[in-house]
Parts: structure tokens; C-alpha cells; sequence
């Protein structure tokens, strides 16, 4: 059974309709997959939005070290999920 993107949790699935990670293909829809880039937090605190243009207050944090897997860039945003907790969201970089 696929799944659209919106049916599955979006705090903690790497999938939204115009891109998922390439693990969930066959799984969910969406418009393109793509691996994900394995990345470490390089700044002592790095506060995750489910959007950052909206200025929302951060969903989660990550710590110097912690693993992060990037899917998307854009400028000085990247959008991933926190390996620690599956938290789904955007980093400024």
C-alpha cells in the first residue's frame, strides 16, 4: 500500500509530496527521492523548525556532534531528521 506524505507523521517521516527520502520509495508518494547526506551539528546548539521562514519557535535541538541526515539545501537552510529522536525539520547551517 503507498501512502501519500501527508498520511504518515511529518514530525518524523523525511517525506513531503515533493520529495522523501529514498528509503521510503514504494512507500509513500512524492515527486522525487533522493538519498540522504549524513552530516554532524558543528555549532554547539542548533535549533530545528518545521519551518524557519515562519519564525516559529524551535520542535527540537541538536548538540555539537549529534548526526543529522540532510535531504534538501537551500541557501543557509538544510532539511533533514535528527538521528537521535527522528525529529523532521529545518537547520540553519
Amino acid at each position: 500500500m503507498t501512502h501519500t506524505a501527508a498520511s504518515l507523521d511529518p514530525r518524523t517521516t523525511l517525506a513531503r509530496p515533493d520529495l522523501a527520502e529514498q528509503a521510503l520509495e514504494g512507500m509513500v508518494r512524492a515527486d522525487a527521492f533522493r538519498a540522504v547526506q549524513a552530516t554532524h551539528c558543528g555549532v554547539p546548539v542548533a535549533d530545528i523548525h518545521i519551518d524557519v521562514e515562519a519564525g516559529e519557535y524551535p520542535v527540537d535541538q541538536l548538540i555539537f556532534g549529534e548526526a543529522f541526515d540532510v535531504l534538501e539545501t537551500r541557501g543557509d537552510q538544510a532539511w533533514g531528521r535528527a538521528r537521535r529522536d527522528g525529529v523532521v525539520g529545518w537547520v540553519l547551517r
